[in-house]
């Protein structure tokens, strides 16, 4: 077992949690709840949300038994997926995340009480929070993402890696989150299992849990559909499912882009399967109805790319999945840390610097981070702040409507990139 309990934290008056489920969300609090299509669960039972990878399979969106449960928490650093595991046992409620924290979950923590959910809105409401916060708004014109934990509302925020790896300087920006509060326990992955092998070792690993994964995928679906472009991650994807017939790749674009071209000349080089037809699109953003919906259904934590993720309820043929390449396989490819002289970019120049306040939480981690090389840094600021290609809002939604896997996330790639032979500039 490489996990570890989180060290309970002294509260007085806090009264025990309850747990609240419907088909797609949870709920986790200590106020009084009426439920509203929410079913209270108090026998042990164990959920999943989102998508994990295990031994023989991959699990989505499900009750959990009991022997897939413990596999999860007994080899939680060592998953592939984007999820969170909520169990309950003997009226302790258990919460298992992904061991790079990229489930989205959201909290609220004021006067005693304590609100954790998947659905931003479900908090809002309870708690009759309508307040934006206007620290969320520049950071996501500056940066194309949110930053320091923030969210939309005030006093709601959102869960980060450091809150969970190193519970630690988060309250300089947000309430900072208990792991352990009466029966209410956060799971800690130990990602330090990686820190003692080679480069050479973690590359092994890596690429032998890459094909495990791509097994899994081609034993289990009729046909797999994997985009191809140009890029370093859908070319990878393609490099490990090339033993594998049922594998079918697509390219975005006519004739005359780049993506296009790339794609054309790999399919013809190695004899590649293609389609034309592109299963896995949503309906087009092309109104303001589908648009607001496009940000609620992504908890408003998605904004670049959002019209391409499935919000369509035609689809209905799980013989098929779409492979992503969402995380990448080095985490900060083409990835930047937000900019510190607002004047000098075209999105940001026409409001005054004053109102983007990020830059010292920017120097705060750089500061924590000291000891790391410049693109292992990109990687911890990427994924504690949903970084700008980030898609975990993305492939959350996508699931809720087809299957759509990401088999390049892993928390190896943190220590690959520590340990990599090769410059910072060859790694970006």
């Amino acid at each position: 077992n490489f996990s570890r309990i989180s060290t309970k934290e002294k509260f007085t008056n806090i009264s025990n949690f309850n747990l609240f489920i419907n088909n797609n969300n949870f709920i986790i609090t200590n106020s009084e709840y009426n439920g509203n299509n929410f079913k209270i669960h108090k026998k042990n039972k164990h959920f999943i949300f989102g998508y994990c990878f295990l031994e023989n399979k991959v699990i989505k969106n499900t009750e959990l038994n009991n022997s897939e449960y413990i596999y999860i928490k007994n080899n939680q650093s060592k998953l592939s997926g984007i999820f969170v595991v909520i169990s309950i046992i003997n009226n302790q409620i258990n919460i298992i995340m992904d061991p790079l924290i990229q489930y989205n979950i959201f909290y609220y923590f004021k006067n005693n009480k304590l609100m954790i959910s998947n659905n931003i809105f479900s908090i809002s409401r309870l708690y009759n929070l309508k307040e934006n916060d206007d620290r969320y708004l520049f950071d996501m014109i500056s940066y194309q993402s949110p930053m320091r934990g923030l969210t939309i509302f005030k006093n709601i925020y959102i869960i980060q890696y450091d809150d969970i790896i190193n519970n630690h300087n988060t309250e300089l920006y947000k309430t900072k989150l208990p792991l352990r509060i009466n029966n209410l326990h956060f799971q800690i992955p130990n990602n330090k299992i990686y820190e003692n092998l080679s480069y050479e070792e973690l590359l092994d690993m890596y690429i032998l849990d890459l094909k495990k994964r791509a097994n899994i995928i081609s034993k289990n679906y009729k046909e797999v559909h994997c985009q191809l472009t140009g890029g370093a991650d859908s070319r990878f994807v393609a490099s490990i499912f090339m033993e594998y017939d049922n594998i079918y790749h697509y390219c975005y674009g006519d004739g005359t882009r780049q993506d296009r071209l790339c794609f054309e000349e790999l399919v013809s080089k190695y004899k590649l399967k293609k389609t034309d037809a592109i299963y896995f699109f949503g309906n087009s953003l092309n109104n303001s109805s589908r648009i607001f919906k496009g940000l609620y259904d992504s908890n408003c934590m998605k904004y670049k790319n959002l019209d391409s993720y499935m919000n369509s309820d035609k689809f209905s043929n799980f013989s098929k999945c779409k492979i992503t390449g969402y995380y990448g396989a080095n985490i900060c490819s083409s990835v930047a840390i937000p900019i510190e002289d607002t004047k000098s970019s075209n999105r940001t120049s026409f409001i005054h610097p004053k109102y983007f306040t990020y830059h010292n939480y920017v120097n705060l981690m750089h500061n924590k981070y000291k000891n790391l090389r410049e693109c292992a840094f990109k990687d911890i600021f990427y994924i504690n702040n949903r970084g700008l290609s980030h898609y975990s809002s993305h492939t959350i939604v996508d699931n809720l409507k087809c299957d759509s896997y990401d088999i390049l996330y892993s928390p190896i790639n943190l220590e690959l990139v520590k340990k990599c032979p090769y410059s910072d500039m060859d790694i970006d």
